[in-house]
């Protein structure tokens, strides 16, 4: 028990006072001067995601030494450390999108032919499985990133996420080395969003959304492998994220913008805006969350739920809200 309670504060701790030190460093060196698309007005630093890096990695690291957790599941960690390296370039010059996307699809290429190569399917199943898992790897990555917008959002999307499945994990009695790794990442994140909500001091920037989008796709296809209810599971539980950003896109693609472009027409900004409070926006979503799309993982996970309703029960109201918000469509 000492042992895990020291693996856990050393993983809070890390993020906690990394941040801290890339803001008295780098505050003057690393900003992210607001324009028309942005949706803070002051200076921020950015690359704080650094610390949620370091802190999930030196956690599990510790972890692995003390026996916590295997060998393979540290390595499930790789794609999120190659994604921080090209978060961190990012950060500090502009990466070329054509680099970036490119990175993505070869390392989403070489998760899914890795957690999939023991799939003992029809051919063409095994092709589509491959196919779906590649993209949505490559879709996750970067919708966290879109997602990172407002203070707080990010970070607590992930601590809620970790948490849940962390939960459902326990609920099942399986994949427990899994949920260490996601009690890691929540701490780490939590000891970020000390210094991010709910007035930003630093930001994630692409470091640390990269590294947690991946991070969470390469461990929702490694434990959804033989379970349809525990895709399902991350699905719903990552459902206000996945509404938003693909509603967000498709309706930029349809409307004939630059949809490659930085905008503020995201929900999760809109109402940020029509609220006029980053810290109202950001605990709606997690109410939300909370309230509603926990709720619902819960009640498949114990049988009382169809996994087909929870889904469109999870997404019905999340794109409703889109809708409604008029999300991807420019103010006139």
């Amino acid at each position: 028990m000492t042992l895990s309670i020291a693996t856990l504060i050393s993983a809070f701790t890390i993020a906690l006072i990394t941040s801290k030190l890339i803001i008295y460093f780098f505050g003057k060196r690393l900003l992210d001067i607001p324009n028309d698309r942005s949706s803070h007005t002051t200076p921020t630093p950015r690359g704080g995601g650094i610390a949620i890096v370091l802190g999930t990695i030196g956690a599990s690291l510790f972890a692995y030494f003390s026996g916590g957790i295997s060998k393979e599941l540290l390595i499930l960690l790789l794609p999120g450390v190659i994604m921080a390296a090209v978060g961190i370039i990012d950060d500090i010059k502009n990466l070329n999108i054509r680099i970036r996307l490119g990175l993505q699809i070869v390392t989403a290429t070489l998760i899914s032919s890795t957690l999939l190569n023991d799939i003992n399917e029809p051919p063409f199943l095994e092709l589509l499985l491959f196919l779906t898992s590649a993209i949505g790897i490559v879709w996750l990555t970067n919708l966290y990133n879109f997602m990172d917008g407002i203070n707080g959002l990010a970070a607590l999307q992930t601590i809620f996420v970790c948490i849940s499945m962390s939960l459902l994990f326990y609920l099942q009695a399986t994949h427990v080395d899994v949920a260490i790794i996601l009690i890691l990442l929540a701490l780490a994140s939590l000891g970020f969003l000390y210094w991010n909500f709910p007035t930003a001091q630093i930001f994630m920037g692409d470091v640390g959304s990269l590294f947690i989008g991946i991070t969470l796709a390469t461990l929702m296809v490694w434990t959804s492998r033989d379970s349809f209810i525990t895709s399902c599971s991350w699905l719903i539980l990552m459902a206000a994220f996945i509404t938003d950003a693909t509603y967000t896109l498709l309706m930029r693609i349809i409307s004939g913008q630059k949809f490659y472009l930085p905008h503020r027409s995201h929900l999760y900004q809109k109402l940020a805006l029509k609220r006029k409070s980053h810290t109202q926006a950001t605990l709606l979503i997690m109410a939300f969350n909370i309230f509603w799309l926990l709720p619902i993982a819960l009640t498949i996970q114990i049988g009382w739920l169809n996994e087909f309703i929870g889904l469109c029960l999870a997404y019905t109201p999340a794109i409703y809200c889109a809708y409604k918000m008029r999300a991807g469509k420019t103010a006139h």
